[in-house]
């Protein structure tokens, strides 16, 4: 009997962001076809104890770190070259910039036969000096000579990869992520309301209730979406807005929230796991990214049926591209951001058809389209 290919996924954090849900996803999928090997960071064991529930084996790369250090980042290379020697994978699946760059050098020195790189929303985008920028860029167009291909999980970074000469044509593939729609379980509205209600110590009654779910960084614009709230805290009912998850910049935006004496219209919640569960409690769901690829949390939102307030960036007009399925503004833009939650607040009507579009929308992004395509791209490469 021939043994399985194998297959060995790399993701610079071990957090549970999107990037590690697709990890999670395609190994998940490909276990049965493959061999599978899932190496990230440890500076959190988010994804390695999801992964321990179903069975994935996972390695730990202890000097594979987020922030930049000349001595770790050659000692994760090195961790990750073992790592590949060992394993010998058919297929290396690179995810994230760090993990790009690093587990790119150490499968062309290990002579992998496939090194792949998906683009989870490219970090050119991202606010940044003019010489970090081009540091981004050399280690991105570095990550592009060491890999035999990119995936593109949306059309604007499939045209930035183009754009910026990373790759040639044929070896960007456009591969929209997607979700087990029928495996997605939201609790019940008034379960989900008694569970917020615990986690905020508010009353929950008539106010609207906002949901966002996004890690506490920059790039995620949530100090746009405080500005707005404020915004709307001057003569206006008492929506309510939750932002679920964690990160580097969560003293800052509390400071800010306390700043605008917004305690009792805006709350920041951590270790909440699925947040999407709770979805169901929610009137609307916000996301205000400066950057994105194809956020996960904007398709768990449309297929809860939300009404959605998002940012037009990376691949969320994608998701949205049919009339009336969510509202989009630019991003970095707290007035159009507030106006857009007015809007929607305003009306149940448009609440109602937004969302019913927007669910619509979510279902023709599958995992198992996802999962399929994935798979003709290994064949391809």
């Amino acid at each position: 009997m021939n043994p399985k290919p194998r297959v060995l996924f790399i993701v610079t954090q071990g957090n549970w962001g999107g990037a590690q849900k697709y990890v999670y996803d395609l190994s998940r999928s490909f276990a049965s076809k493959y061999e599978v090997l899932v190496c990230s960071g440890i500076e959190d064991s988010a994804l390695k104890d999801e992964l321990a529930k179903i069975g994935i084996p996972y390695i730990g790369i202890k000097k594979l770190v987020r922030r930049i250090s000349l001595k770790n980042d050659l000692a994760a290379v090195y961790e990750i070259f073992r790592v590949i020697k060992k394993f010998k994978p058919r297929v290396v699946h690179l995810n994230s910039s760090k993990a790009g760059l690093l587990g790119g050098l150490a499968a062309k020195l290990a002579s992998a036969p496939r090194i792949l790189f998906t683009l989870h929303g490219l970090v050119l985008f991202e606010p940044m000096s003019k010489i970090r920028w081009l540091a981004y860029f050399l280690a991105t167009r570095l990550t592009a000579l060491c890999s035999d291909a990119f995936i593109a999980v949306s059309s604007a970074d499939r045209q930035a990869a183009l754009q910026y000469r990373l790759m040639s044509e044929n070896k960007v593939h456009l591969c929209h992520i997607g979700l087990d729609l029928p495996g997605m379980n939201f609790y019940p509205e008034e379960e989900a309301k008694k569970i917020l209600t615990e986690l905020t110590g508010w009353q929950l009654g008539e106010q609207l209730l906002f949901a966002t779910i996004a890690d506490f960084y920059p790039t995620k614009g949530l100090a746009d979406l405080i500005s707005a709230v404020a915004q709307l805290a001057v003569n206006r009912p008492k929506w309510k807005f939750i932002i679920f998850g964690d990160g580097s910049d969560k003293n800052k935006l509390n400071k800010t929230i306390t700043e605008n004496s917004l305690e009792d219209r805006c709350r920041l919640i951590s270790g909440v796991y699925p947040a999407a569960a709770l979805l169901s409690g929610f009137d609307g769901f916000v996301l205000p990214s400066v950057k994105e690829g194809l956020p996960y949390a904007l398709l768990e939102a449309a297929a809860a049926g939300l009404p959605i307030v998002a940012t037009r960036v990376g691949g969320i007009p994608d998701l949205f591209a049919e009339k009336n399925s969510a509202i989009l503004v630019p991003p970095q833009n707290s007035p159009a951001l507030a106006s857009a939650i007015s809007q929607v607040a305003a009306s149940k009507e448009l609440r109602e058809e937004l969302g019913r579009n927007a669910k619509q929308a979510a279902s023709g992004f599958t995992l198992e389209k996802m999962v399929q395509e994935t798979e003709k791209i290994y064949r391809l490469v």
